[in-house]
């Protein structure tokens, strides 16, 4: 509610009213650095001399979800990778992570049926790819949803690799935001 409520006042304050706030892409353009980004809390917190950016590629996300969830305890992130064939252990659960190199990130998360669920921007979770199939191994998946090849629409070009993430009653992921269920 506060990051909407905030883009509502950025709307307002650059001339749009109610109805358009809601309904216009351009009205709403500055409020993307609102959201609560991978690498925010590593740079809030100065872990390992991090500082925040836009960088999407595999080597820059990884690092910084990894850095999000750095635990000073135990000298190392509470999140970790793993091979798509090996399970997480009791408390964690398999996420996994693709960019648009230089435009966007996506995390995907394995449901309890073993399949996989994602959450593009504000829409609903959905458990489909771009051709509306079952995402049963998201590296193999369709992830073109710019099929008309509309300006600014997004294919996710990159696999980045999946991810042993803890429950967040079990250890602390420093995760803002909204995820799947």
């Amino acid at each position: 509610n506060s990051v909407r409520n905030n883009c509502y006042n950025i709307c307002k304050n650059n001339g749009y009213n109610n109805k358009r706030c809601l309904s216009n892409k351009k009205a709403v353009n500055g409020c993307s650095n609102l959201k609560p980004q991978p690498g925010n809390y590593a740079d809030e917190h100065n872990i390992k001399g991090f500082k925040k950016n836009r960088y999407y590629t595999c080597k820059q996300m990884k690092k910084k979800i990894l850095l999000d969830s750095f635990n000073k305890k135990t000298n190392k992130s509470n999140i970790y990778e793993i091979p798509f064939n090996k399970r997480c252990p009791k408390h964690y659960y398999k996420g996994g992570m693709t960019v648009q190199e230089g435009k966007t990130y996506h995390f995907y998360r394995q449901d309890k049926n073993g399949r996989f669920s994602h959450k593009q921007g504000t829409l609903r979770v959905e458990n489909l790819d771009a051709s509306q199939k079952p995402i049963y191994a998201p590296h193999l998946s369709d992830n073109d949803y710019n099929k008309n090849k509309r300006p600014g629409g997004i294919t996710y070009d990159k696999w980045c690799g999946y991810y042993c993430i803890p429950r967040n009653y079990y250890l602390p992921t420093h995760a803002k935001g909204g995820g799947t269920k």
